[in-house]
């Protein structure tokens, strides 16, 4: 099992689901705070869902074991299998708003013998969907913007972008996309462009100025 899912059950509190050599080492090393991190990275919980199926333990290249998740989850959406229900727990800490994914790993120790890999796979999207939307609606009430940018390297994942904005869009919020650059971690800096863009629009009265900056698409269903 990969490192990533160890910490991922021992902080959920299912250390004894999963068998792995190194669980006693990594969790020291956890519980101790030694050579270890904080990350609210998805792409991690991405990795550690992966393992946690039986799917794929390591990246042999970037982004590998979220690419072998994807793919388990595309062909239970081909073969319409319907994925089982895997909410994730939404908490609010210090005005900080976070997606829990304890009851996704509690369900899937309870399931997972009876149930298709592919379909946890697709439960698994569904899940991570629903949570990024709810966090929207919640984002929304607070700031008053129906306006969402999906971006970061996790939205170039086919099924959960797809997902995402079905339920974005059946919400009423006007999502954007990347464009002219992939939605990698190191683009943000589109975001700040677009961002930018629409406060000079705002000005434009003032200086008589319009600057375009095509680094976004806001979505639009095809014709």
């Amino acid at each position: 099992m990969g490192k990533t899912a160890v910490c991922y059950l021992h902080h959920a509190g299912l250390d004894s689901s999963f068998p792995d050599e190194r669980k006693q080492l990594i969790t020291a090393a956890l519980d101790q705070r030694i050579n270890t991190v904080l990350t609210s990275s998805m792409g991690r919980l991405f990795d550690a869902a992966a393992s946690v199926l039986q799917i794929a333990h390591e990246n042999r290249y970037e982004g590998e074991c979220a690419i072998l998740l994807e793919r388990e989850a595309e062909i239970a959406r081909r073969e319409h299998i319907k994925p089982p229900s895997l909410p994730f727990l939404i908490t609010k800490e210090e005005g900080v708003l976070k997606l829990d994914p304890r009851p996704f790993f509690e369900a899937v120790v309870d399931c997972k013998d009876r149930t298709k890999t592919g379909a946890l796979a697709l439960g698994f999207h569904h899940a991570a969907a629903e949570g990024i939307t709810e966090i929207c609606e919640m984002l929304r009430s607070c700031y008053h913007t129906s306006d969402v940018a999906l971006s970061g390297g996790v939205f170039q994942n086919t099924v959960l972008t797809e997902l995402t904005l079905t339920l974005l869009k059946e919400r009423g919020f006007r999502v954007y996309l990347n464009r002219l650059v992939p939605p990698g971690g190191r683009r943000t800096e589109s975001w700040t462009d677009l961002l930018r863009q629409r406060t000079l629009e705002g000005r434009q009265h003032v200086t008589g100025r319009k600057e375009k900056i095509s680094c976004a698409l806001q979505y639009q269903e095809k014709s």
